[in-house]
């Protein structure tokens, strides 16, 4: 459900309240105090008492969900947030005009393009950047089958070597120069046989 991920308390409560006063046809002078529950707001009105008012009935409510499209970063977010839109907007219709599923619809469209573009402009870094993991993971496992400093000293040149392929992505090769220490210094630190 929306109201799940979308937080009316982060809508100031001037605009809250200015919005309710809308929806239930009221003054804001007359909403005397106003709870947020879990799927709707509970608001206490001068010379009536309590009611309750659906989030969805809210303008800032149904922005905050086109914010929600607009800020999505990946495509499964995207697919998400469109699962959830539409099952909210053919269960709850009546707190959905149609020129809104229709700007809901051309928003979304317009996010799956561009994340699209994005992806696309971006899959080579992606691809060397999952190599680089897979590079760094192999030369950890034989860093670990070492057992004495010359033969980590053996295969420090190749590794150095190789590395320079992935010199765009300093991370992975600090991190690989950190477990290559690391061993080395568990090896030191082993108790040396007696001859």
């Amino acid at each position: 459900m929306l109201t799940a991920i979308i937080q009316p308390k982060k809508i100031s409560l001037q605009t809250i309240r200015n919005e309710i006063a809308k929806a239930i046809n009221t003054t804001v002078q007359n909403i005397i105090k106003v709870e947020y529950w879990q799927h709707q707001i509970w608001v206490n009105i001068s010379g009536i008492g309590g009611k309750f008012v659906s989030y969805r009935s809210l303008e800032s409510f149904i922005y905050q969900g086109l914010m929600l499209i607009k800020n999505c970063k990946t495509w499964e977010q995207l697919q998400q947030l469109g699962e959830i839109f539409k099952l909210e907007t053919q269960r709850y219709p009546k707190y959905y005009p149609a020129e809104f599923v229709e700007e809901l619809r051309l928003t979304w469209a317009k996010k799956r393009h561009e994340i699209k573009k994005e992806e696309k402009r971006t899959e080579p870094m992606r691809k060397h950047q999952q190599s680089a993991q897979q590079w760094l993971e192999s030369w950890q496992t034989i860093i670990a089958h070492c057992h004495t400093i010359p033969s980590l000293q053996h295969i420090y040149p190749l590794m150095e070597n190789q590395s320079k392929e992935f010199e765009d992505l300093p991370e992975i090769i600090e991190q690989l120069l950190n477990f290559y220490q690391q061993r080395w210094n568990e090896i030191n630190q082993k108790p040396k046989a007696k001859g």
